[in-house]
């Protein structure tokens, strides 16, 4: 009789690219990106349309995004002290989701208003509640997220693109913060 063989890798297989399992993905967070410019708080990017193929509660996307980007940025900036990091705020009806806001400020000089020069911008990241257990506290991502997210956007050049390639860097950040399940 014989044994069975043991599969063992071979020289040909390279063991660092076994693709690594990601909780937060592309296809179950949407994301926006909010301003606040001269007529207040303004949607320039959402991808919630590869979601929600339907408007959400009887009004339309953009209409609902401005709602949460006018609710997130009177909530976090407080007058004009604009504060900087991550945060985690309800989702309005969307009560499946939470929704975790990067708060940041960049240079804006497309402002009329010399106060909103030093611009103020948010990033909503709509997570599933279910999803939650998996992330640390946000404190020991913010550093990291905040200057992944001031790297990468200039009021000047920001693009579609660049809102996909934000988003795909943000989630890679979230998943190398993702705690494992034994200890959950």
């Amino acid at each position: 009789m014989i044994a069975p063989r043991l599969m063992l890798p071979t020289v040909s297989q390279d063991l660092f690219t076994m693709p690594d399992i990601a909780i937060f993905t592309p296809d179950n967070c949407p994301m926006a990106l909010f301003a606040m410019n001269d007529m207040g708080p303004e949607v320039i990017y959402h991808d919630f349309s590869l979601y929600f193929k339907e408007d959400i509660s009887n009004e339309p996307i953009v209409e609902f995004l401005t709602k949460m980007a006018v609710n997130s940025i009177v909530t976090l900036g407080q007058g004009h002290e604009y504060c900087e990091g991550v945060f985690d705020l309800p989702a309005s009806i969307l009560d499946q989701f939470r929704l975790m806001v990067i708060s940041f400020r960049i240079e804006n000089m497309n402002a009329h208003d010399g106060r909103l020069r030093n611009g103020y911008y948010q990033i909503g990241l709509f997570i599933p509640k279910p999803l939650l257990q998996f992330l640390p506290s946000f404190v020991l991502f913010e550093k990291d997220l905040l200057t992944l997210v001031k790297s990468l956007i200039s009021s000047r050049n920001f693009s579609e693109k660049r809102f996909k390639i934000l988003k795909h860097e943000v989630l890679r950040i979230l998943n190398s913060y993702c705690l494992h399940l034994e200890t959950i």
